[in-house]
């Protein structure tokens, strides 16, 4: 336990799931992860295990005044990026992160934990130095949620912006995240596979990997649908073509937007009957310069997933993405790249179909679009039994529930 203490309002619990931001249910990250964890439990019994959520899910008063004082502060400049740029550096004064970790201490003094699960590097330092100050043998889990260890996406992300602290950046977030893989008790991670962006990128981490408990929990989500069928949404977004090949996704080369690209490229090249949807926010890399090629920007996933008769996740690594998920919901074919997760997917389910390279997507899409009907119902329903039997909120939860009582060793 935490604390050895006779305040009776201080609550003894068996774990804390923390998080210094917002829980949001379309959101991706541990924002989105930890809203979908929060539903599942929300919907099953766990008498013998009590769990809490810490997080900044609400804006406080004070939060709402310090945002409307830096849009004050900075409505005047006329360029759009310098605005930002003054208002991030102002930020960064106003709402100190040593204050925003002050708030959250007195939050957890309000309970005795056997364990606490957070999911980024800031908050892993920040419970490793509250637990350590009060001398806690609560174990201290840690999950990340990045493609690729968290300091080579930020870094990535600067050099796409041309940011000439670039290095300086990756360095300092490098030597953070390095202290905080060693700080934790456990891993988490979603599968075996998931691993393999961490061991591949970082020299050190074979050696943490032998040094601390690994535990694997498949991520679940809840299931997608929209009440639209298929004809009144091809008209919404105005397909001609008799079929549909989506994407969901960020603009970016870890996600394999560029190599989605010259897959259709290779497939419109010789067939006129496809029209590539393409939802997620455009940056970094321009679209594809075709009439077929529909860039949406934000869009409902479930409009598009009901619209497709299949989805490319065309990952150059990948964690245990999230929207793969969400496709198996609605019964969406897909096809993904031989990588991470992906591959844990196939080898839990068989619904999905792996592709080694470019030239394999487009043999085995082209197949698929010329299968019967009948044979595309199959792997549609095979698709969608794959996510009822491994990735509903209720199995979720209880995979979690199963983690803590390992760990916790409870009775």
């Amino acid at each position: 336990m935490t604390q050895t203490t006779s305040d009776k309002s201080i609550q003894s619990v068996d774990n804390i799931i923390f998080l210094s931001d917002k829980i949001s249910d379309r959101a991706g990250g541990p924002a989105g992860y930890l809203a979908n964890l929060r539903t599942g439990l929300a919907q099953i019994d766990h008498p013998t295990v009590k769990i809490v959520f810490i997080s900044d899910t609400e804006k406080s008063s004070e939060n709402k005044i310090k945002k409307y004082s830096l849009r004050l502060l900075t409505f005047w400049i006329p360029v759009k990026n310098w605005r930002r740029g003054l208002r991030s550096k102002l930020e960064a004064v106003l709402f100190n992160q040593d204050d925003k970790y002050a708030r959250y201490e007195k939050e957890l003094n309000r309970y005795q934990f056997r364990s606490v699960t957070c999911h980024t590097v800031d908050d892993t330092l920040f419970l490793r130095r509250y637990l350590d100050k009060k001398k806690s043998k609560a174990t201290l889990i840690s999950m990340s949620h990045s493609p690729q260890p968290p300091a080579q996406e930020a870094y990535d992300s600067l050099l796409m912006k041309k940011d000439p602290r670039a290095e300086k950046i990756y360095q300092e977030l490098s030597e953070k995240e390095k202290k905080a893989f060693y700080a934790e008790d456990i891993f988490l991670f979603p599968s075996k596979e998931s691993i393999e962006p961490y061991s591949s990128a970082l020299p050190y981490f074979q050696d943490i990997l032998e040094r601390k408990p690994i535990h694997f929990l498949p991520t679940g989500c809840s299931p997608l649908s929209t009440p639209l069928g298929i004809e009144e949404l091809r008209q919404k977004y105005q397909i001609t073509t008799p079929y549909v090949i989506s994407y969901m996704g960020r603009h970016i080369p870890i996600k394999g937007y560029d190599l989605l690209q010259n897959i259709a490229q290779k497939i419109l090249s010789i067939r006129q009957d496809v029209t590539f949807l393409i939802g997620g926010r455009m940056s970094g890399i321009p679209p594809l310069n075709h009439k077929n090629w529909v860039e949406l920007g934000f869009v409902n996933p479930a409009e598009i997933f009901r619209l497709s008769d299949c989805f490319i996740l065309p990952n150059r690594q990948t964690y245990f993405d999230l929207v793969l998920l969400e496709a198996l919901s609605m019964g969406t074919v897909v096809f993904a790249s031989e990588t991470g997760g992906n591959k844990t997917v196939y080898q839990q389910t068989k619904a999905i179909s792996l592709y080694s390279d470019e030239d394999s997507c487009v043999r085995q899409i082209n197949q698929f679009l010329d299968m019967p009907a009948s044979e595309k119902q199959r792997l549609k329903d095979d698709a969608k039994q794959a996510y009822l039997d491994n990735y509903t909120l209720d199995i979720f939860a209880r995979r979690y529930i199963k983690f803590i009582e390992d760990i916790t060793k409870h009775d």
